[in-house]
C-alpha cells in the first residue's frame, strides 16, 4: 500500500533489449531444423561479393559471415549452404555460378542467386537489387530461367519474399 492506502501500482520495464535480428534469425533456422554452427573463418565473403559485383544483403551477410550451415529447406526454397567449399556444388560459393550463361545474366541485371526452389526446378531464387530498395535489404524474387536462357525480353519474375528475414518468418524488432 502506499502512503494514501491505496494498492501499489508495479510497472515492469524488460532490461533486456531485443534479439537482434542476425540473431533471431538463426534462432528462427534452428527451430526449423538447421544445424548451424560459429563460423570462426568466412574469408571467402569478399570473393563472393567480388564475383557478384555487389555486396551482399546486410542481413544475410551478417549470418553468413558469423555462422555456417548446409543447404536447407525453408518453405518453398532451398537455401545454399555456406561452408565456404568448392566441392559441393549446392554452397553458396558454387551454385550460383554452375550455369555461366544465367549466373551473368542474373549478376549483370543486379540479381544474387542465394536459393532454388524446393521443388528442383532450375528458377533462380535471388535478392533482387534490379529495383530502388526500400530499407536496406532487397525482396526475394524467383525469375523463370527459360526465359533468361531462351534471351526472352520479358522475363516472368514473381516474389517469394519482402526480403531474407520475411522468408524465414522473422519480424523485426
Amino acid at each position: 500500500m502506499n502512503p494514501r492506502g491505496r494498492p501499489l501500482k508495479l510497472t515492469v520495464r524488460h532490461a533486456l533489449k531485443p534479439l537482434s535480428d542476425t540473431v533471431r534469425v538463426v534462432e528462427q533456422m534452428r527451430q526449423l531444423g538447421t544445424v548451424i554452427e560459429y563460423f570462426t573463418d568466412a574469408s571467402w565473403v569478399p570473393e563472393l561479393e567480388r564475383r557478384f559485383k555487389r555486396r551482399l544483403p546486410p542481413l544475410y551477410r551478417s549470418v553468413i559471415l558469423r555462422f555456417c550451415f548446409s543447404r536447407r529447406e525453408v518453405g518453398e526454397v532451398e537455401i545454399f549452404g555456406n561452408l565456404g567449399v568448392t566441392d559441393r556444388d549446392d554452397d553458396i560459393t558454387v551454385a550460383p555460378f554452375s550455369d555461366p550463361l544465367l549466373s551473368t545474366w542474373l549478376i549483370d541485371r543486379g540479381y544474387i542467386q542465394f536459393a532454388r526452389p524446393a521443388t528442383g526446378s532450375y528458377d533462380p531464387v535471388c535478392f533482387d537489387y534490379s529495383v530502388k530498395i526500400r530499407g536496406s535489404e532487397p525482396p526475394i524474387v524467383s525469375l523463370n530461367h527459360e526465359d533468361v536462357l531462351l534471351e526472352r525480353v520479358k522475363v516472368r519474375k514473381r516474389s517469394v519474399a519482402a526480403s531474407f528475414g520475411s522468408l524465414l518468418g522473422v519480424r523485426r524488432a
